[in-house]
């Protein structure tokens, strides 16, 4: 097979550099499992690679990044001596860089660190990003907003990085360059009780309790914001809670809406998960600097190439033509995948440019017997006539648990 692949050794060396990270580095599982799973294959030849190079630049700039992974100075030296040897000779790298360019046209996963990425940033807190003045989240009426955006969420946990990171991503939706009277977000905690209310209803238009006990359900918290928000919407944008969006973000979607014929769009080809660091570098620069976006070049983290999930927006029609999302799927895995397909067959799904941050918290998916949790249920079995947003659907589970 004749290698399509670029010319640039800088590029290439990147490659070669972007793959070690994420195979050495056990974060990169967190960002997302199965993708990690499915990119080992391709990482692991350029690994064995790069051992079997003998420069002694080289071997030494790869022995520090592979036993710190988050080492900028390591990442950069070893591309410079890459390219180094390049010049000095072609044939040394050249099936280094024919293997890790591979790699990197079939890994689901990839990695950016900019240069002014500073491993010592401190992480703000959840009490840290409350005490940021926030811009008031509207009264929603539900008139005159042609956006509904729909925030699924649930933290029982102690750890409050999912609280922080959905505050954080009500602040950044609140400020946004278009007007506020455009769009409507409505919260949806599911959990036992609403543990969080008095602190996410201030920030929304409306504030949802869907009472549940068991693996969160993302796609009926989903539903269940579609159909009982006040409002007739004309689109829908499902937002993941650790979503930070930029200031244009309402508007650059809403403009794409614009044009004849579109019912839907995935706005973004990368999530960018940052690590912890990055993260409160990015919390910094949006909400008390108050940029319209975070400079990448303070971030670092590894990039989800062409999920299906995270945000989509959709129009109310085609999300009715499907039934919305599956409330069968509970956990995490497999629904974004399962909607995305559903939804392709009965209306266009546009794919845009964006790289949409995703902000830090410990992993919650994890796989059974190598599956993700959710894989006994059959892709594109939702039926088009099912009832959706049953705010009451596990109402007696929560009794039950109190009984």
């Amino acid at each position: 097979m004749v290698q399509l692949m670029p010319n640039d050794t800088r590029t290439l060396a990147k490659a070669v550099a972007d793959s070690i990270v994420v195979w050495e580095d056990i974060a990169a599982k967190g960002a997302a499992i199965v993708f990690w799973k499915w990119s080992r294959e391709w990482l692991e030849p350029v690994s064995q690679s790069l051992a079997d190079i003998s420069d002694l630049e080289v071997s030494e700039s790869a022995t520090r990044l592979r036993k710190n992974p988050g080492d900028g100075k390591a990442y950069a030296d070893l591309q410079r001596d890459l390219c180094r040897l390049a010049d000095r000779s072609p044939d040394a790298v050249r099936d280094l860089f024919s293997i890790a360019w591979r790699g990197e046209c079939n890994s689901r996963l990839g990695y950016y660190a900019g240069n002014a990425y500073d491993p010592g940033t401190p992480e703000l807190s959840l009490d840290d990003v409350r005490k940021i003045a926030a811009p008031p989240a509207a009264t929603g009426t539900g008139e005159g907003a042609s956006v509904l955006v729909v925030v699924p969420f649930r933290d029982s946990s102690d750890t409050g990085y999912r609280i922080r990171n959905i505050i954080a991503c009500l602040q950044a939706i609140a400020d946004q360059s278009v007007s506020r009277d455009h769009y409507d977000v409505t919260v949806v905690e599911c959990d036992e009780k609403p543990r969080w209310k008095s602190l996410l209803e201030p920030l929304a238009d409306n504030y949802l309790f869907a009472p549940h006990v068991g693996p969160f359900n993302r796609s009926w918290a989903i539903n269940t914001g579609v159909r009982n928000s006040p409002g007739d919407h004309d689109v829908i944008c499902m937002l993941d809670s650790d979503v930070f969006a930029d200031r244009d973000f309402i508007e650059r979607n809403m403009e794409r809406f614009l044009r004849p014929g579109v019912q839907a769009l995935l706005p973004y080809r990368e999530m960018f998960c940052l690590d912890p660091q990055a993260t409160g570098a990015a919390l910094s620069d949006r909400l008390e600097r108050r940029l319209a976006a975070p400079a990448e070049e303070r971030l670092r983290g590894f990039l989800v190439r062409r999920p299906p999930g995270l945000c989509m927006w959709i129009r109310h029609t085609a999300f009715d033509r499907v039934a919305g999302m599956d409330e069968r799927y509970e956990g995490w895995g497999g629904e974004d995948t399962d909607f995305a397909l559903r939804l392709s067959v009965n209306a266009p799904l546009d794919r845009h440019d964006d790289r949409l941050i995703h902000l830090y918290h410990p992993s919650s998916s994890s796989l059974v017997d190598g599956k993700v949790v959710n894989a006994h249920i059959p892709l594109m079995t939702w039926p088009k006539d099912s009832e959706i947003g049953r705010i009451d659907r596990y109402a007696d589970t929560v009794r039950n648990q109190e009984g």
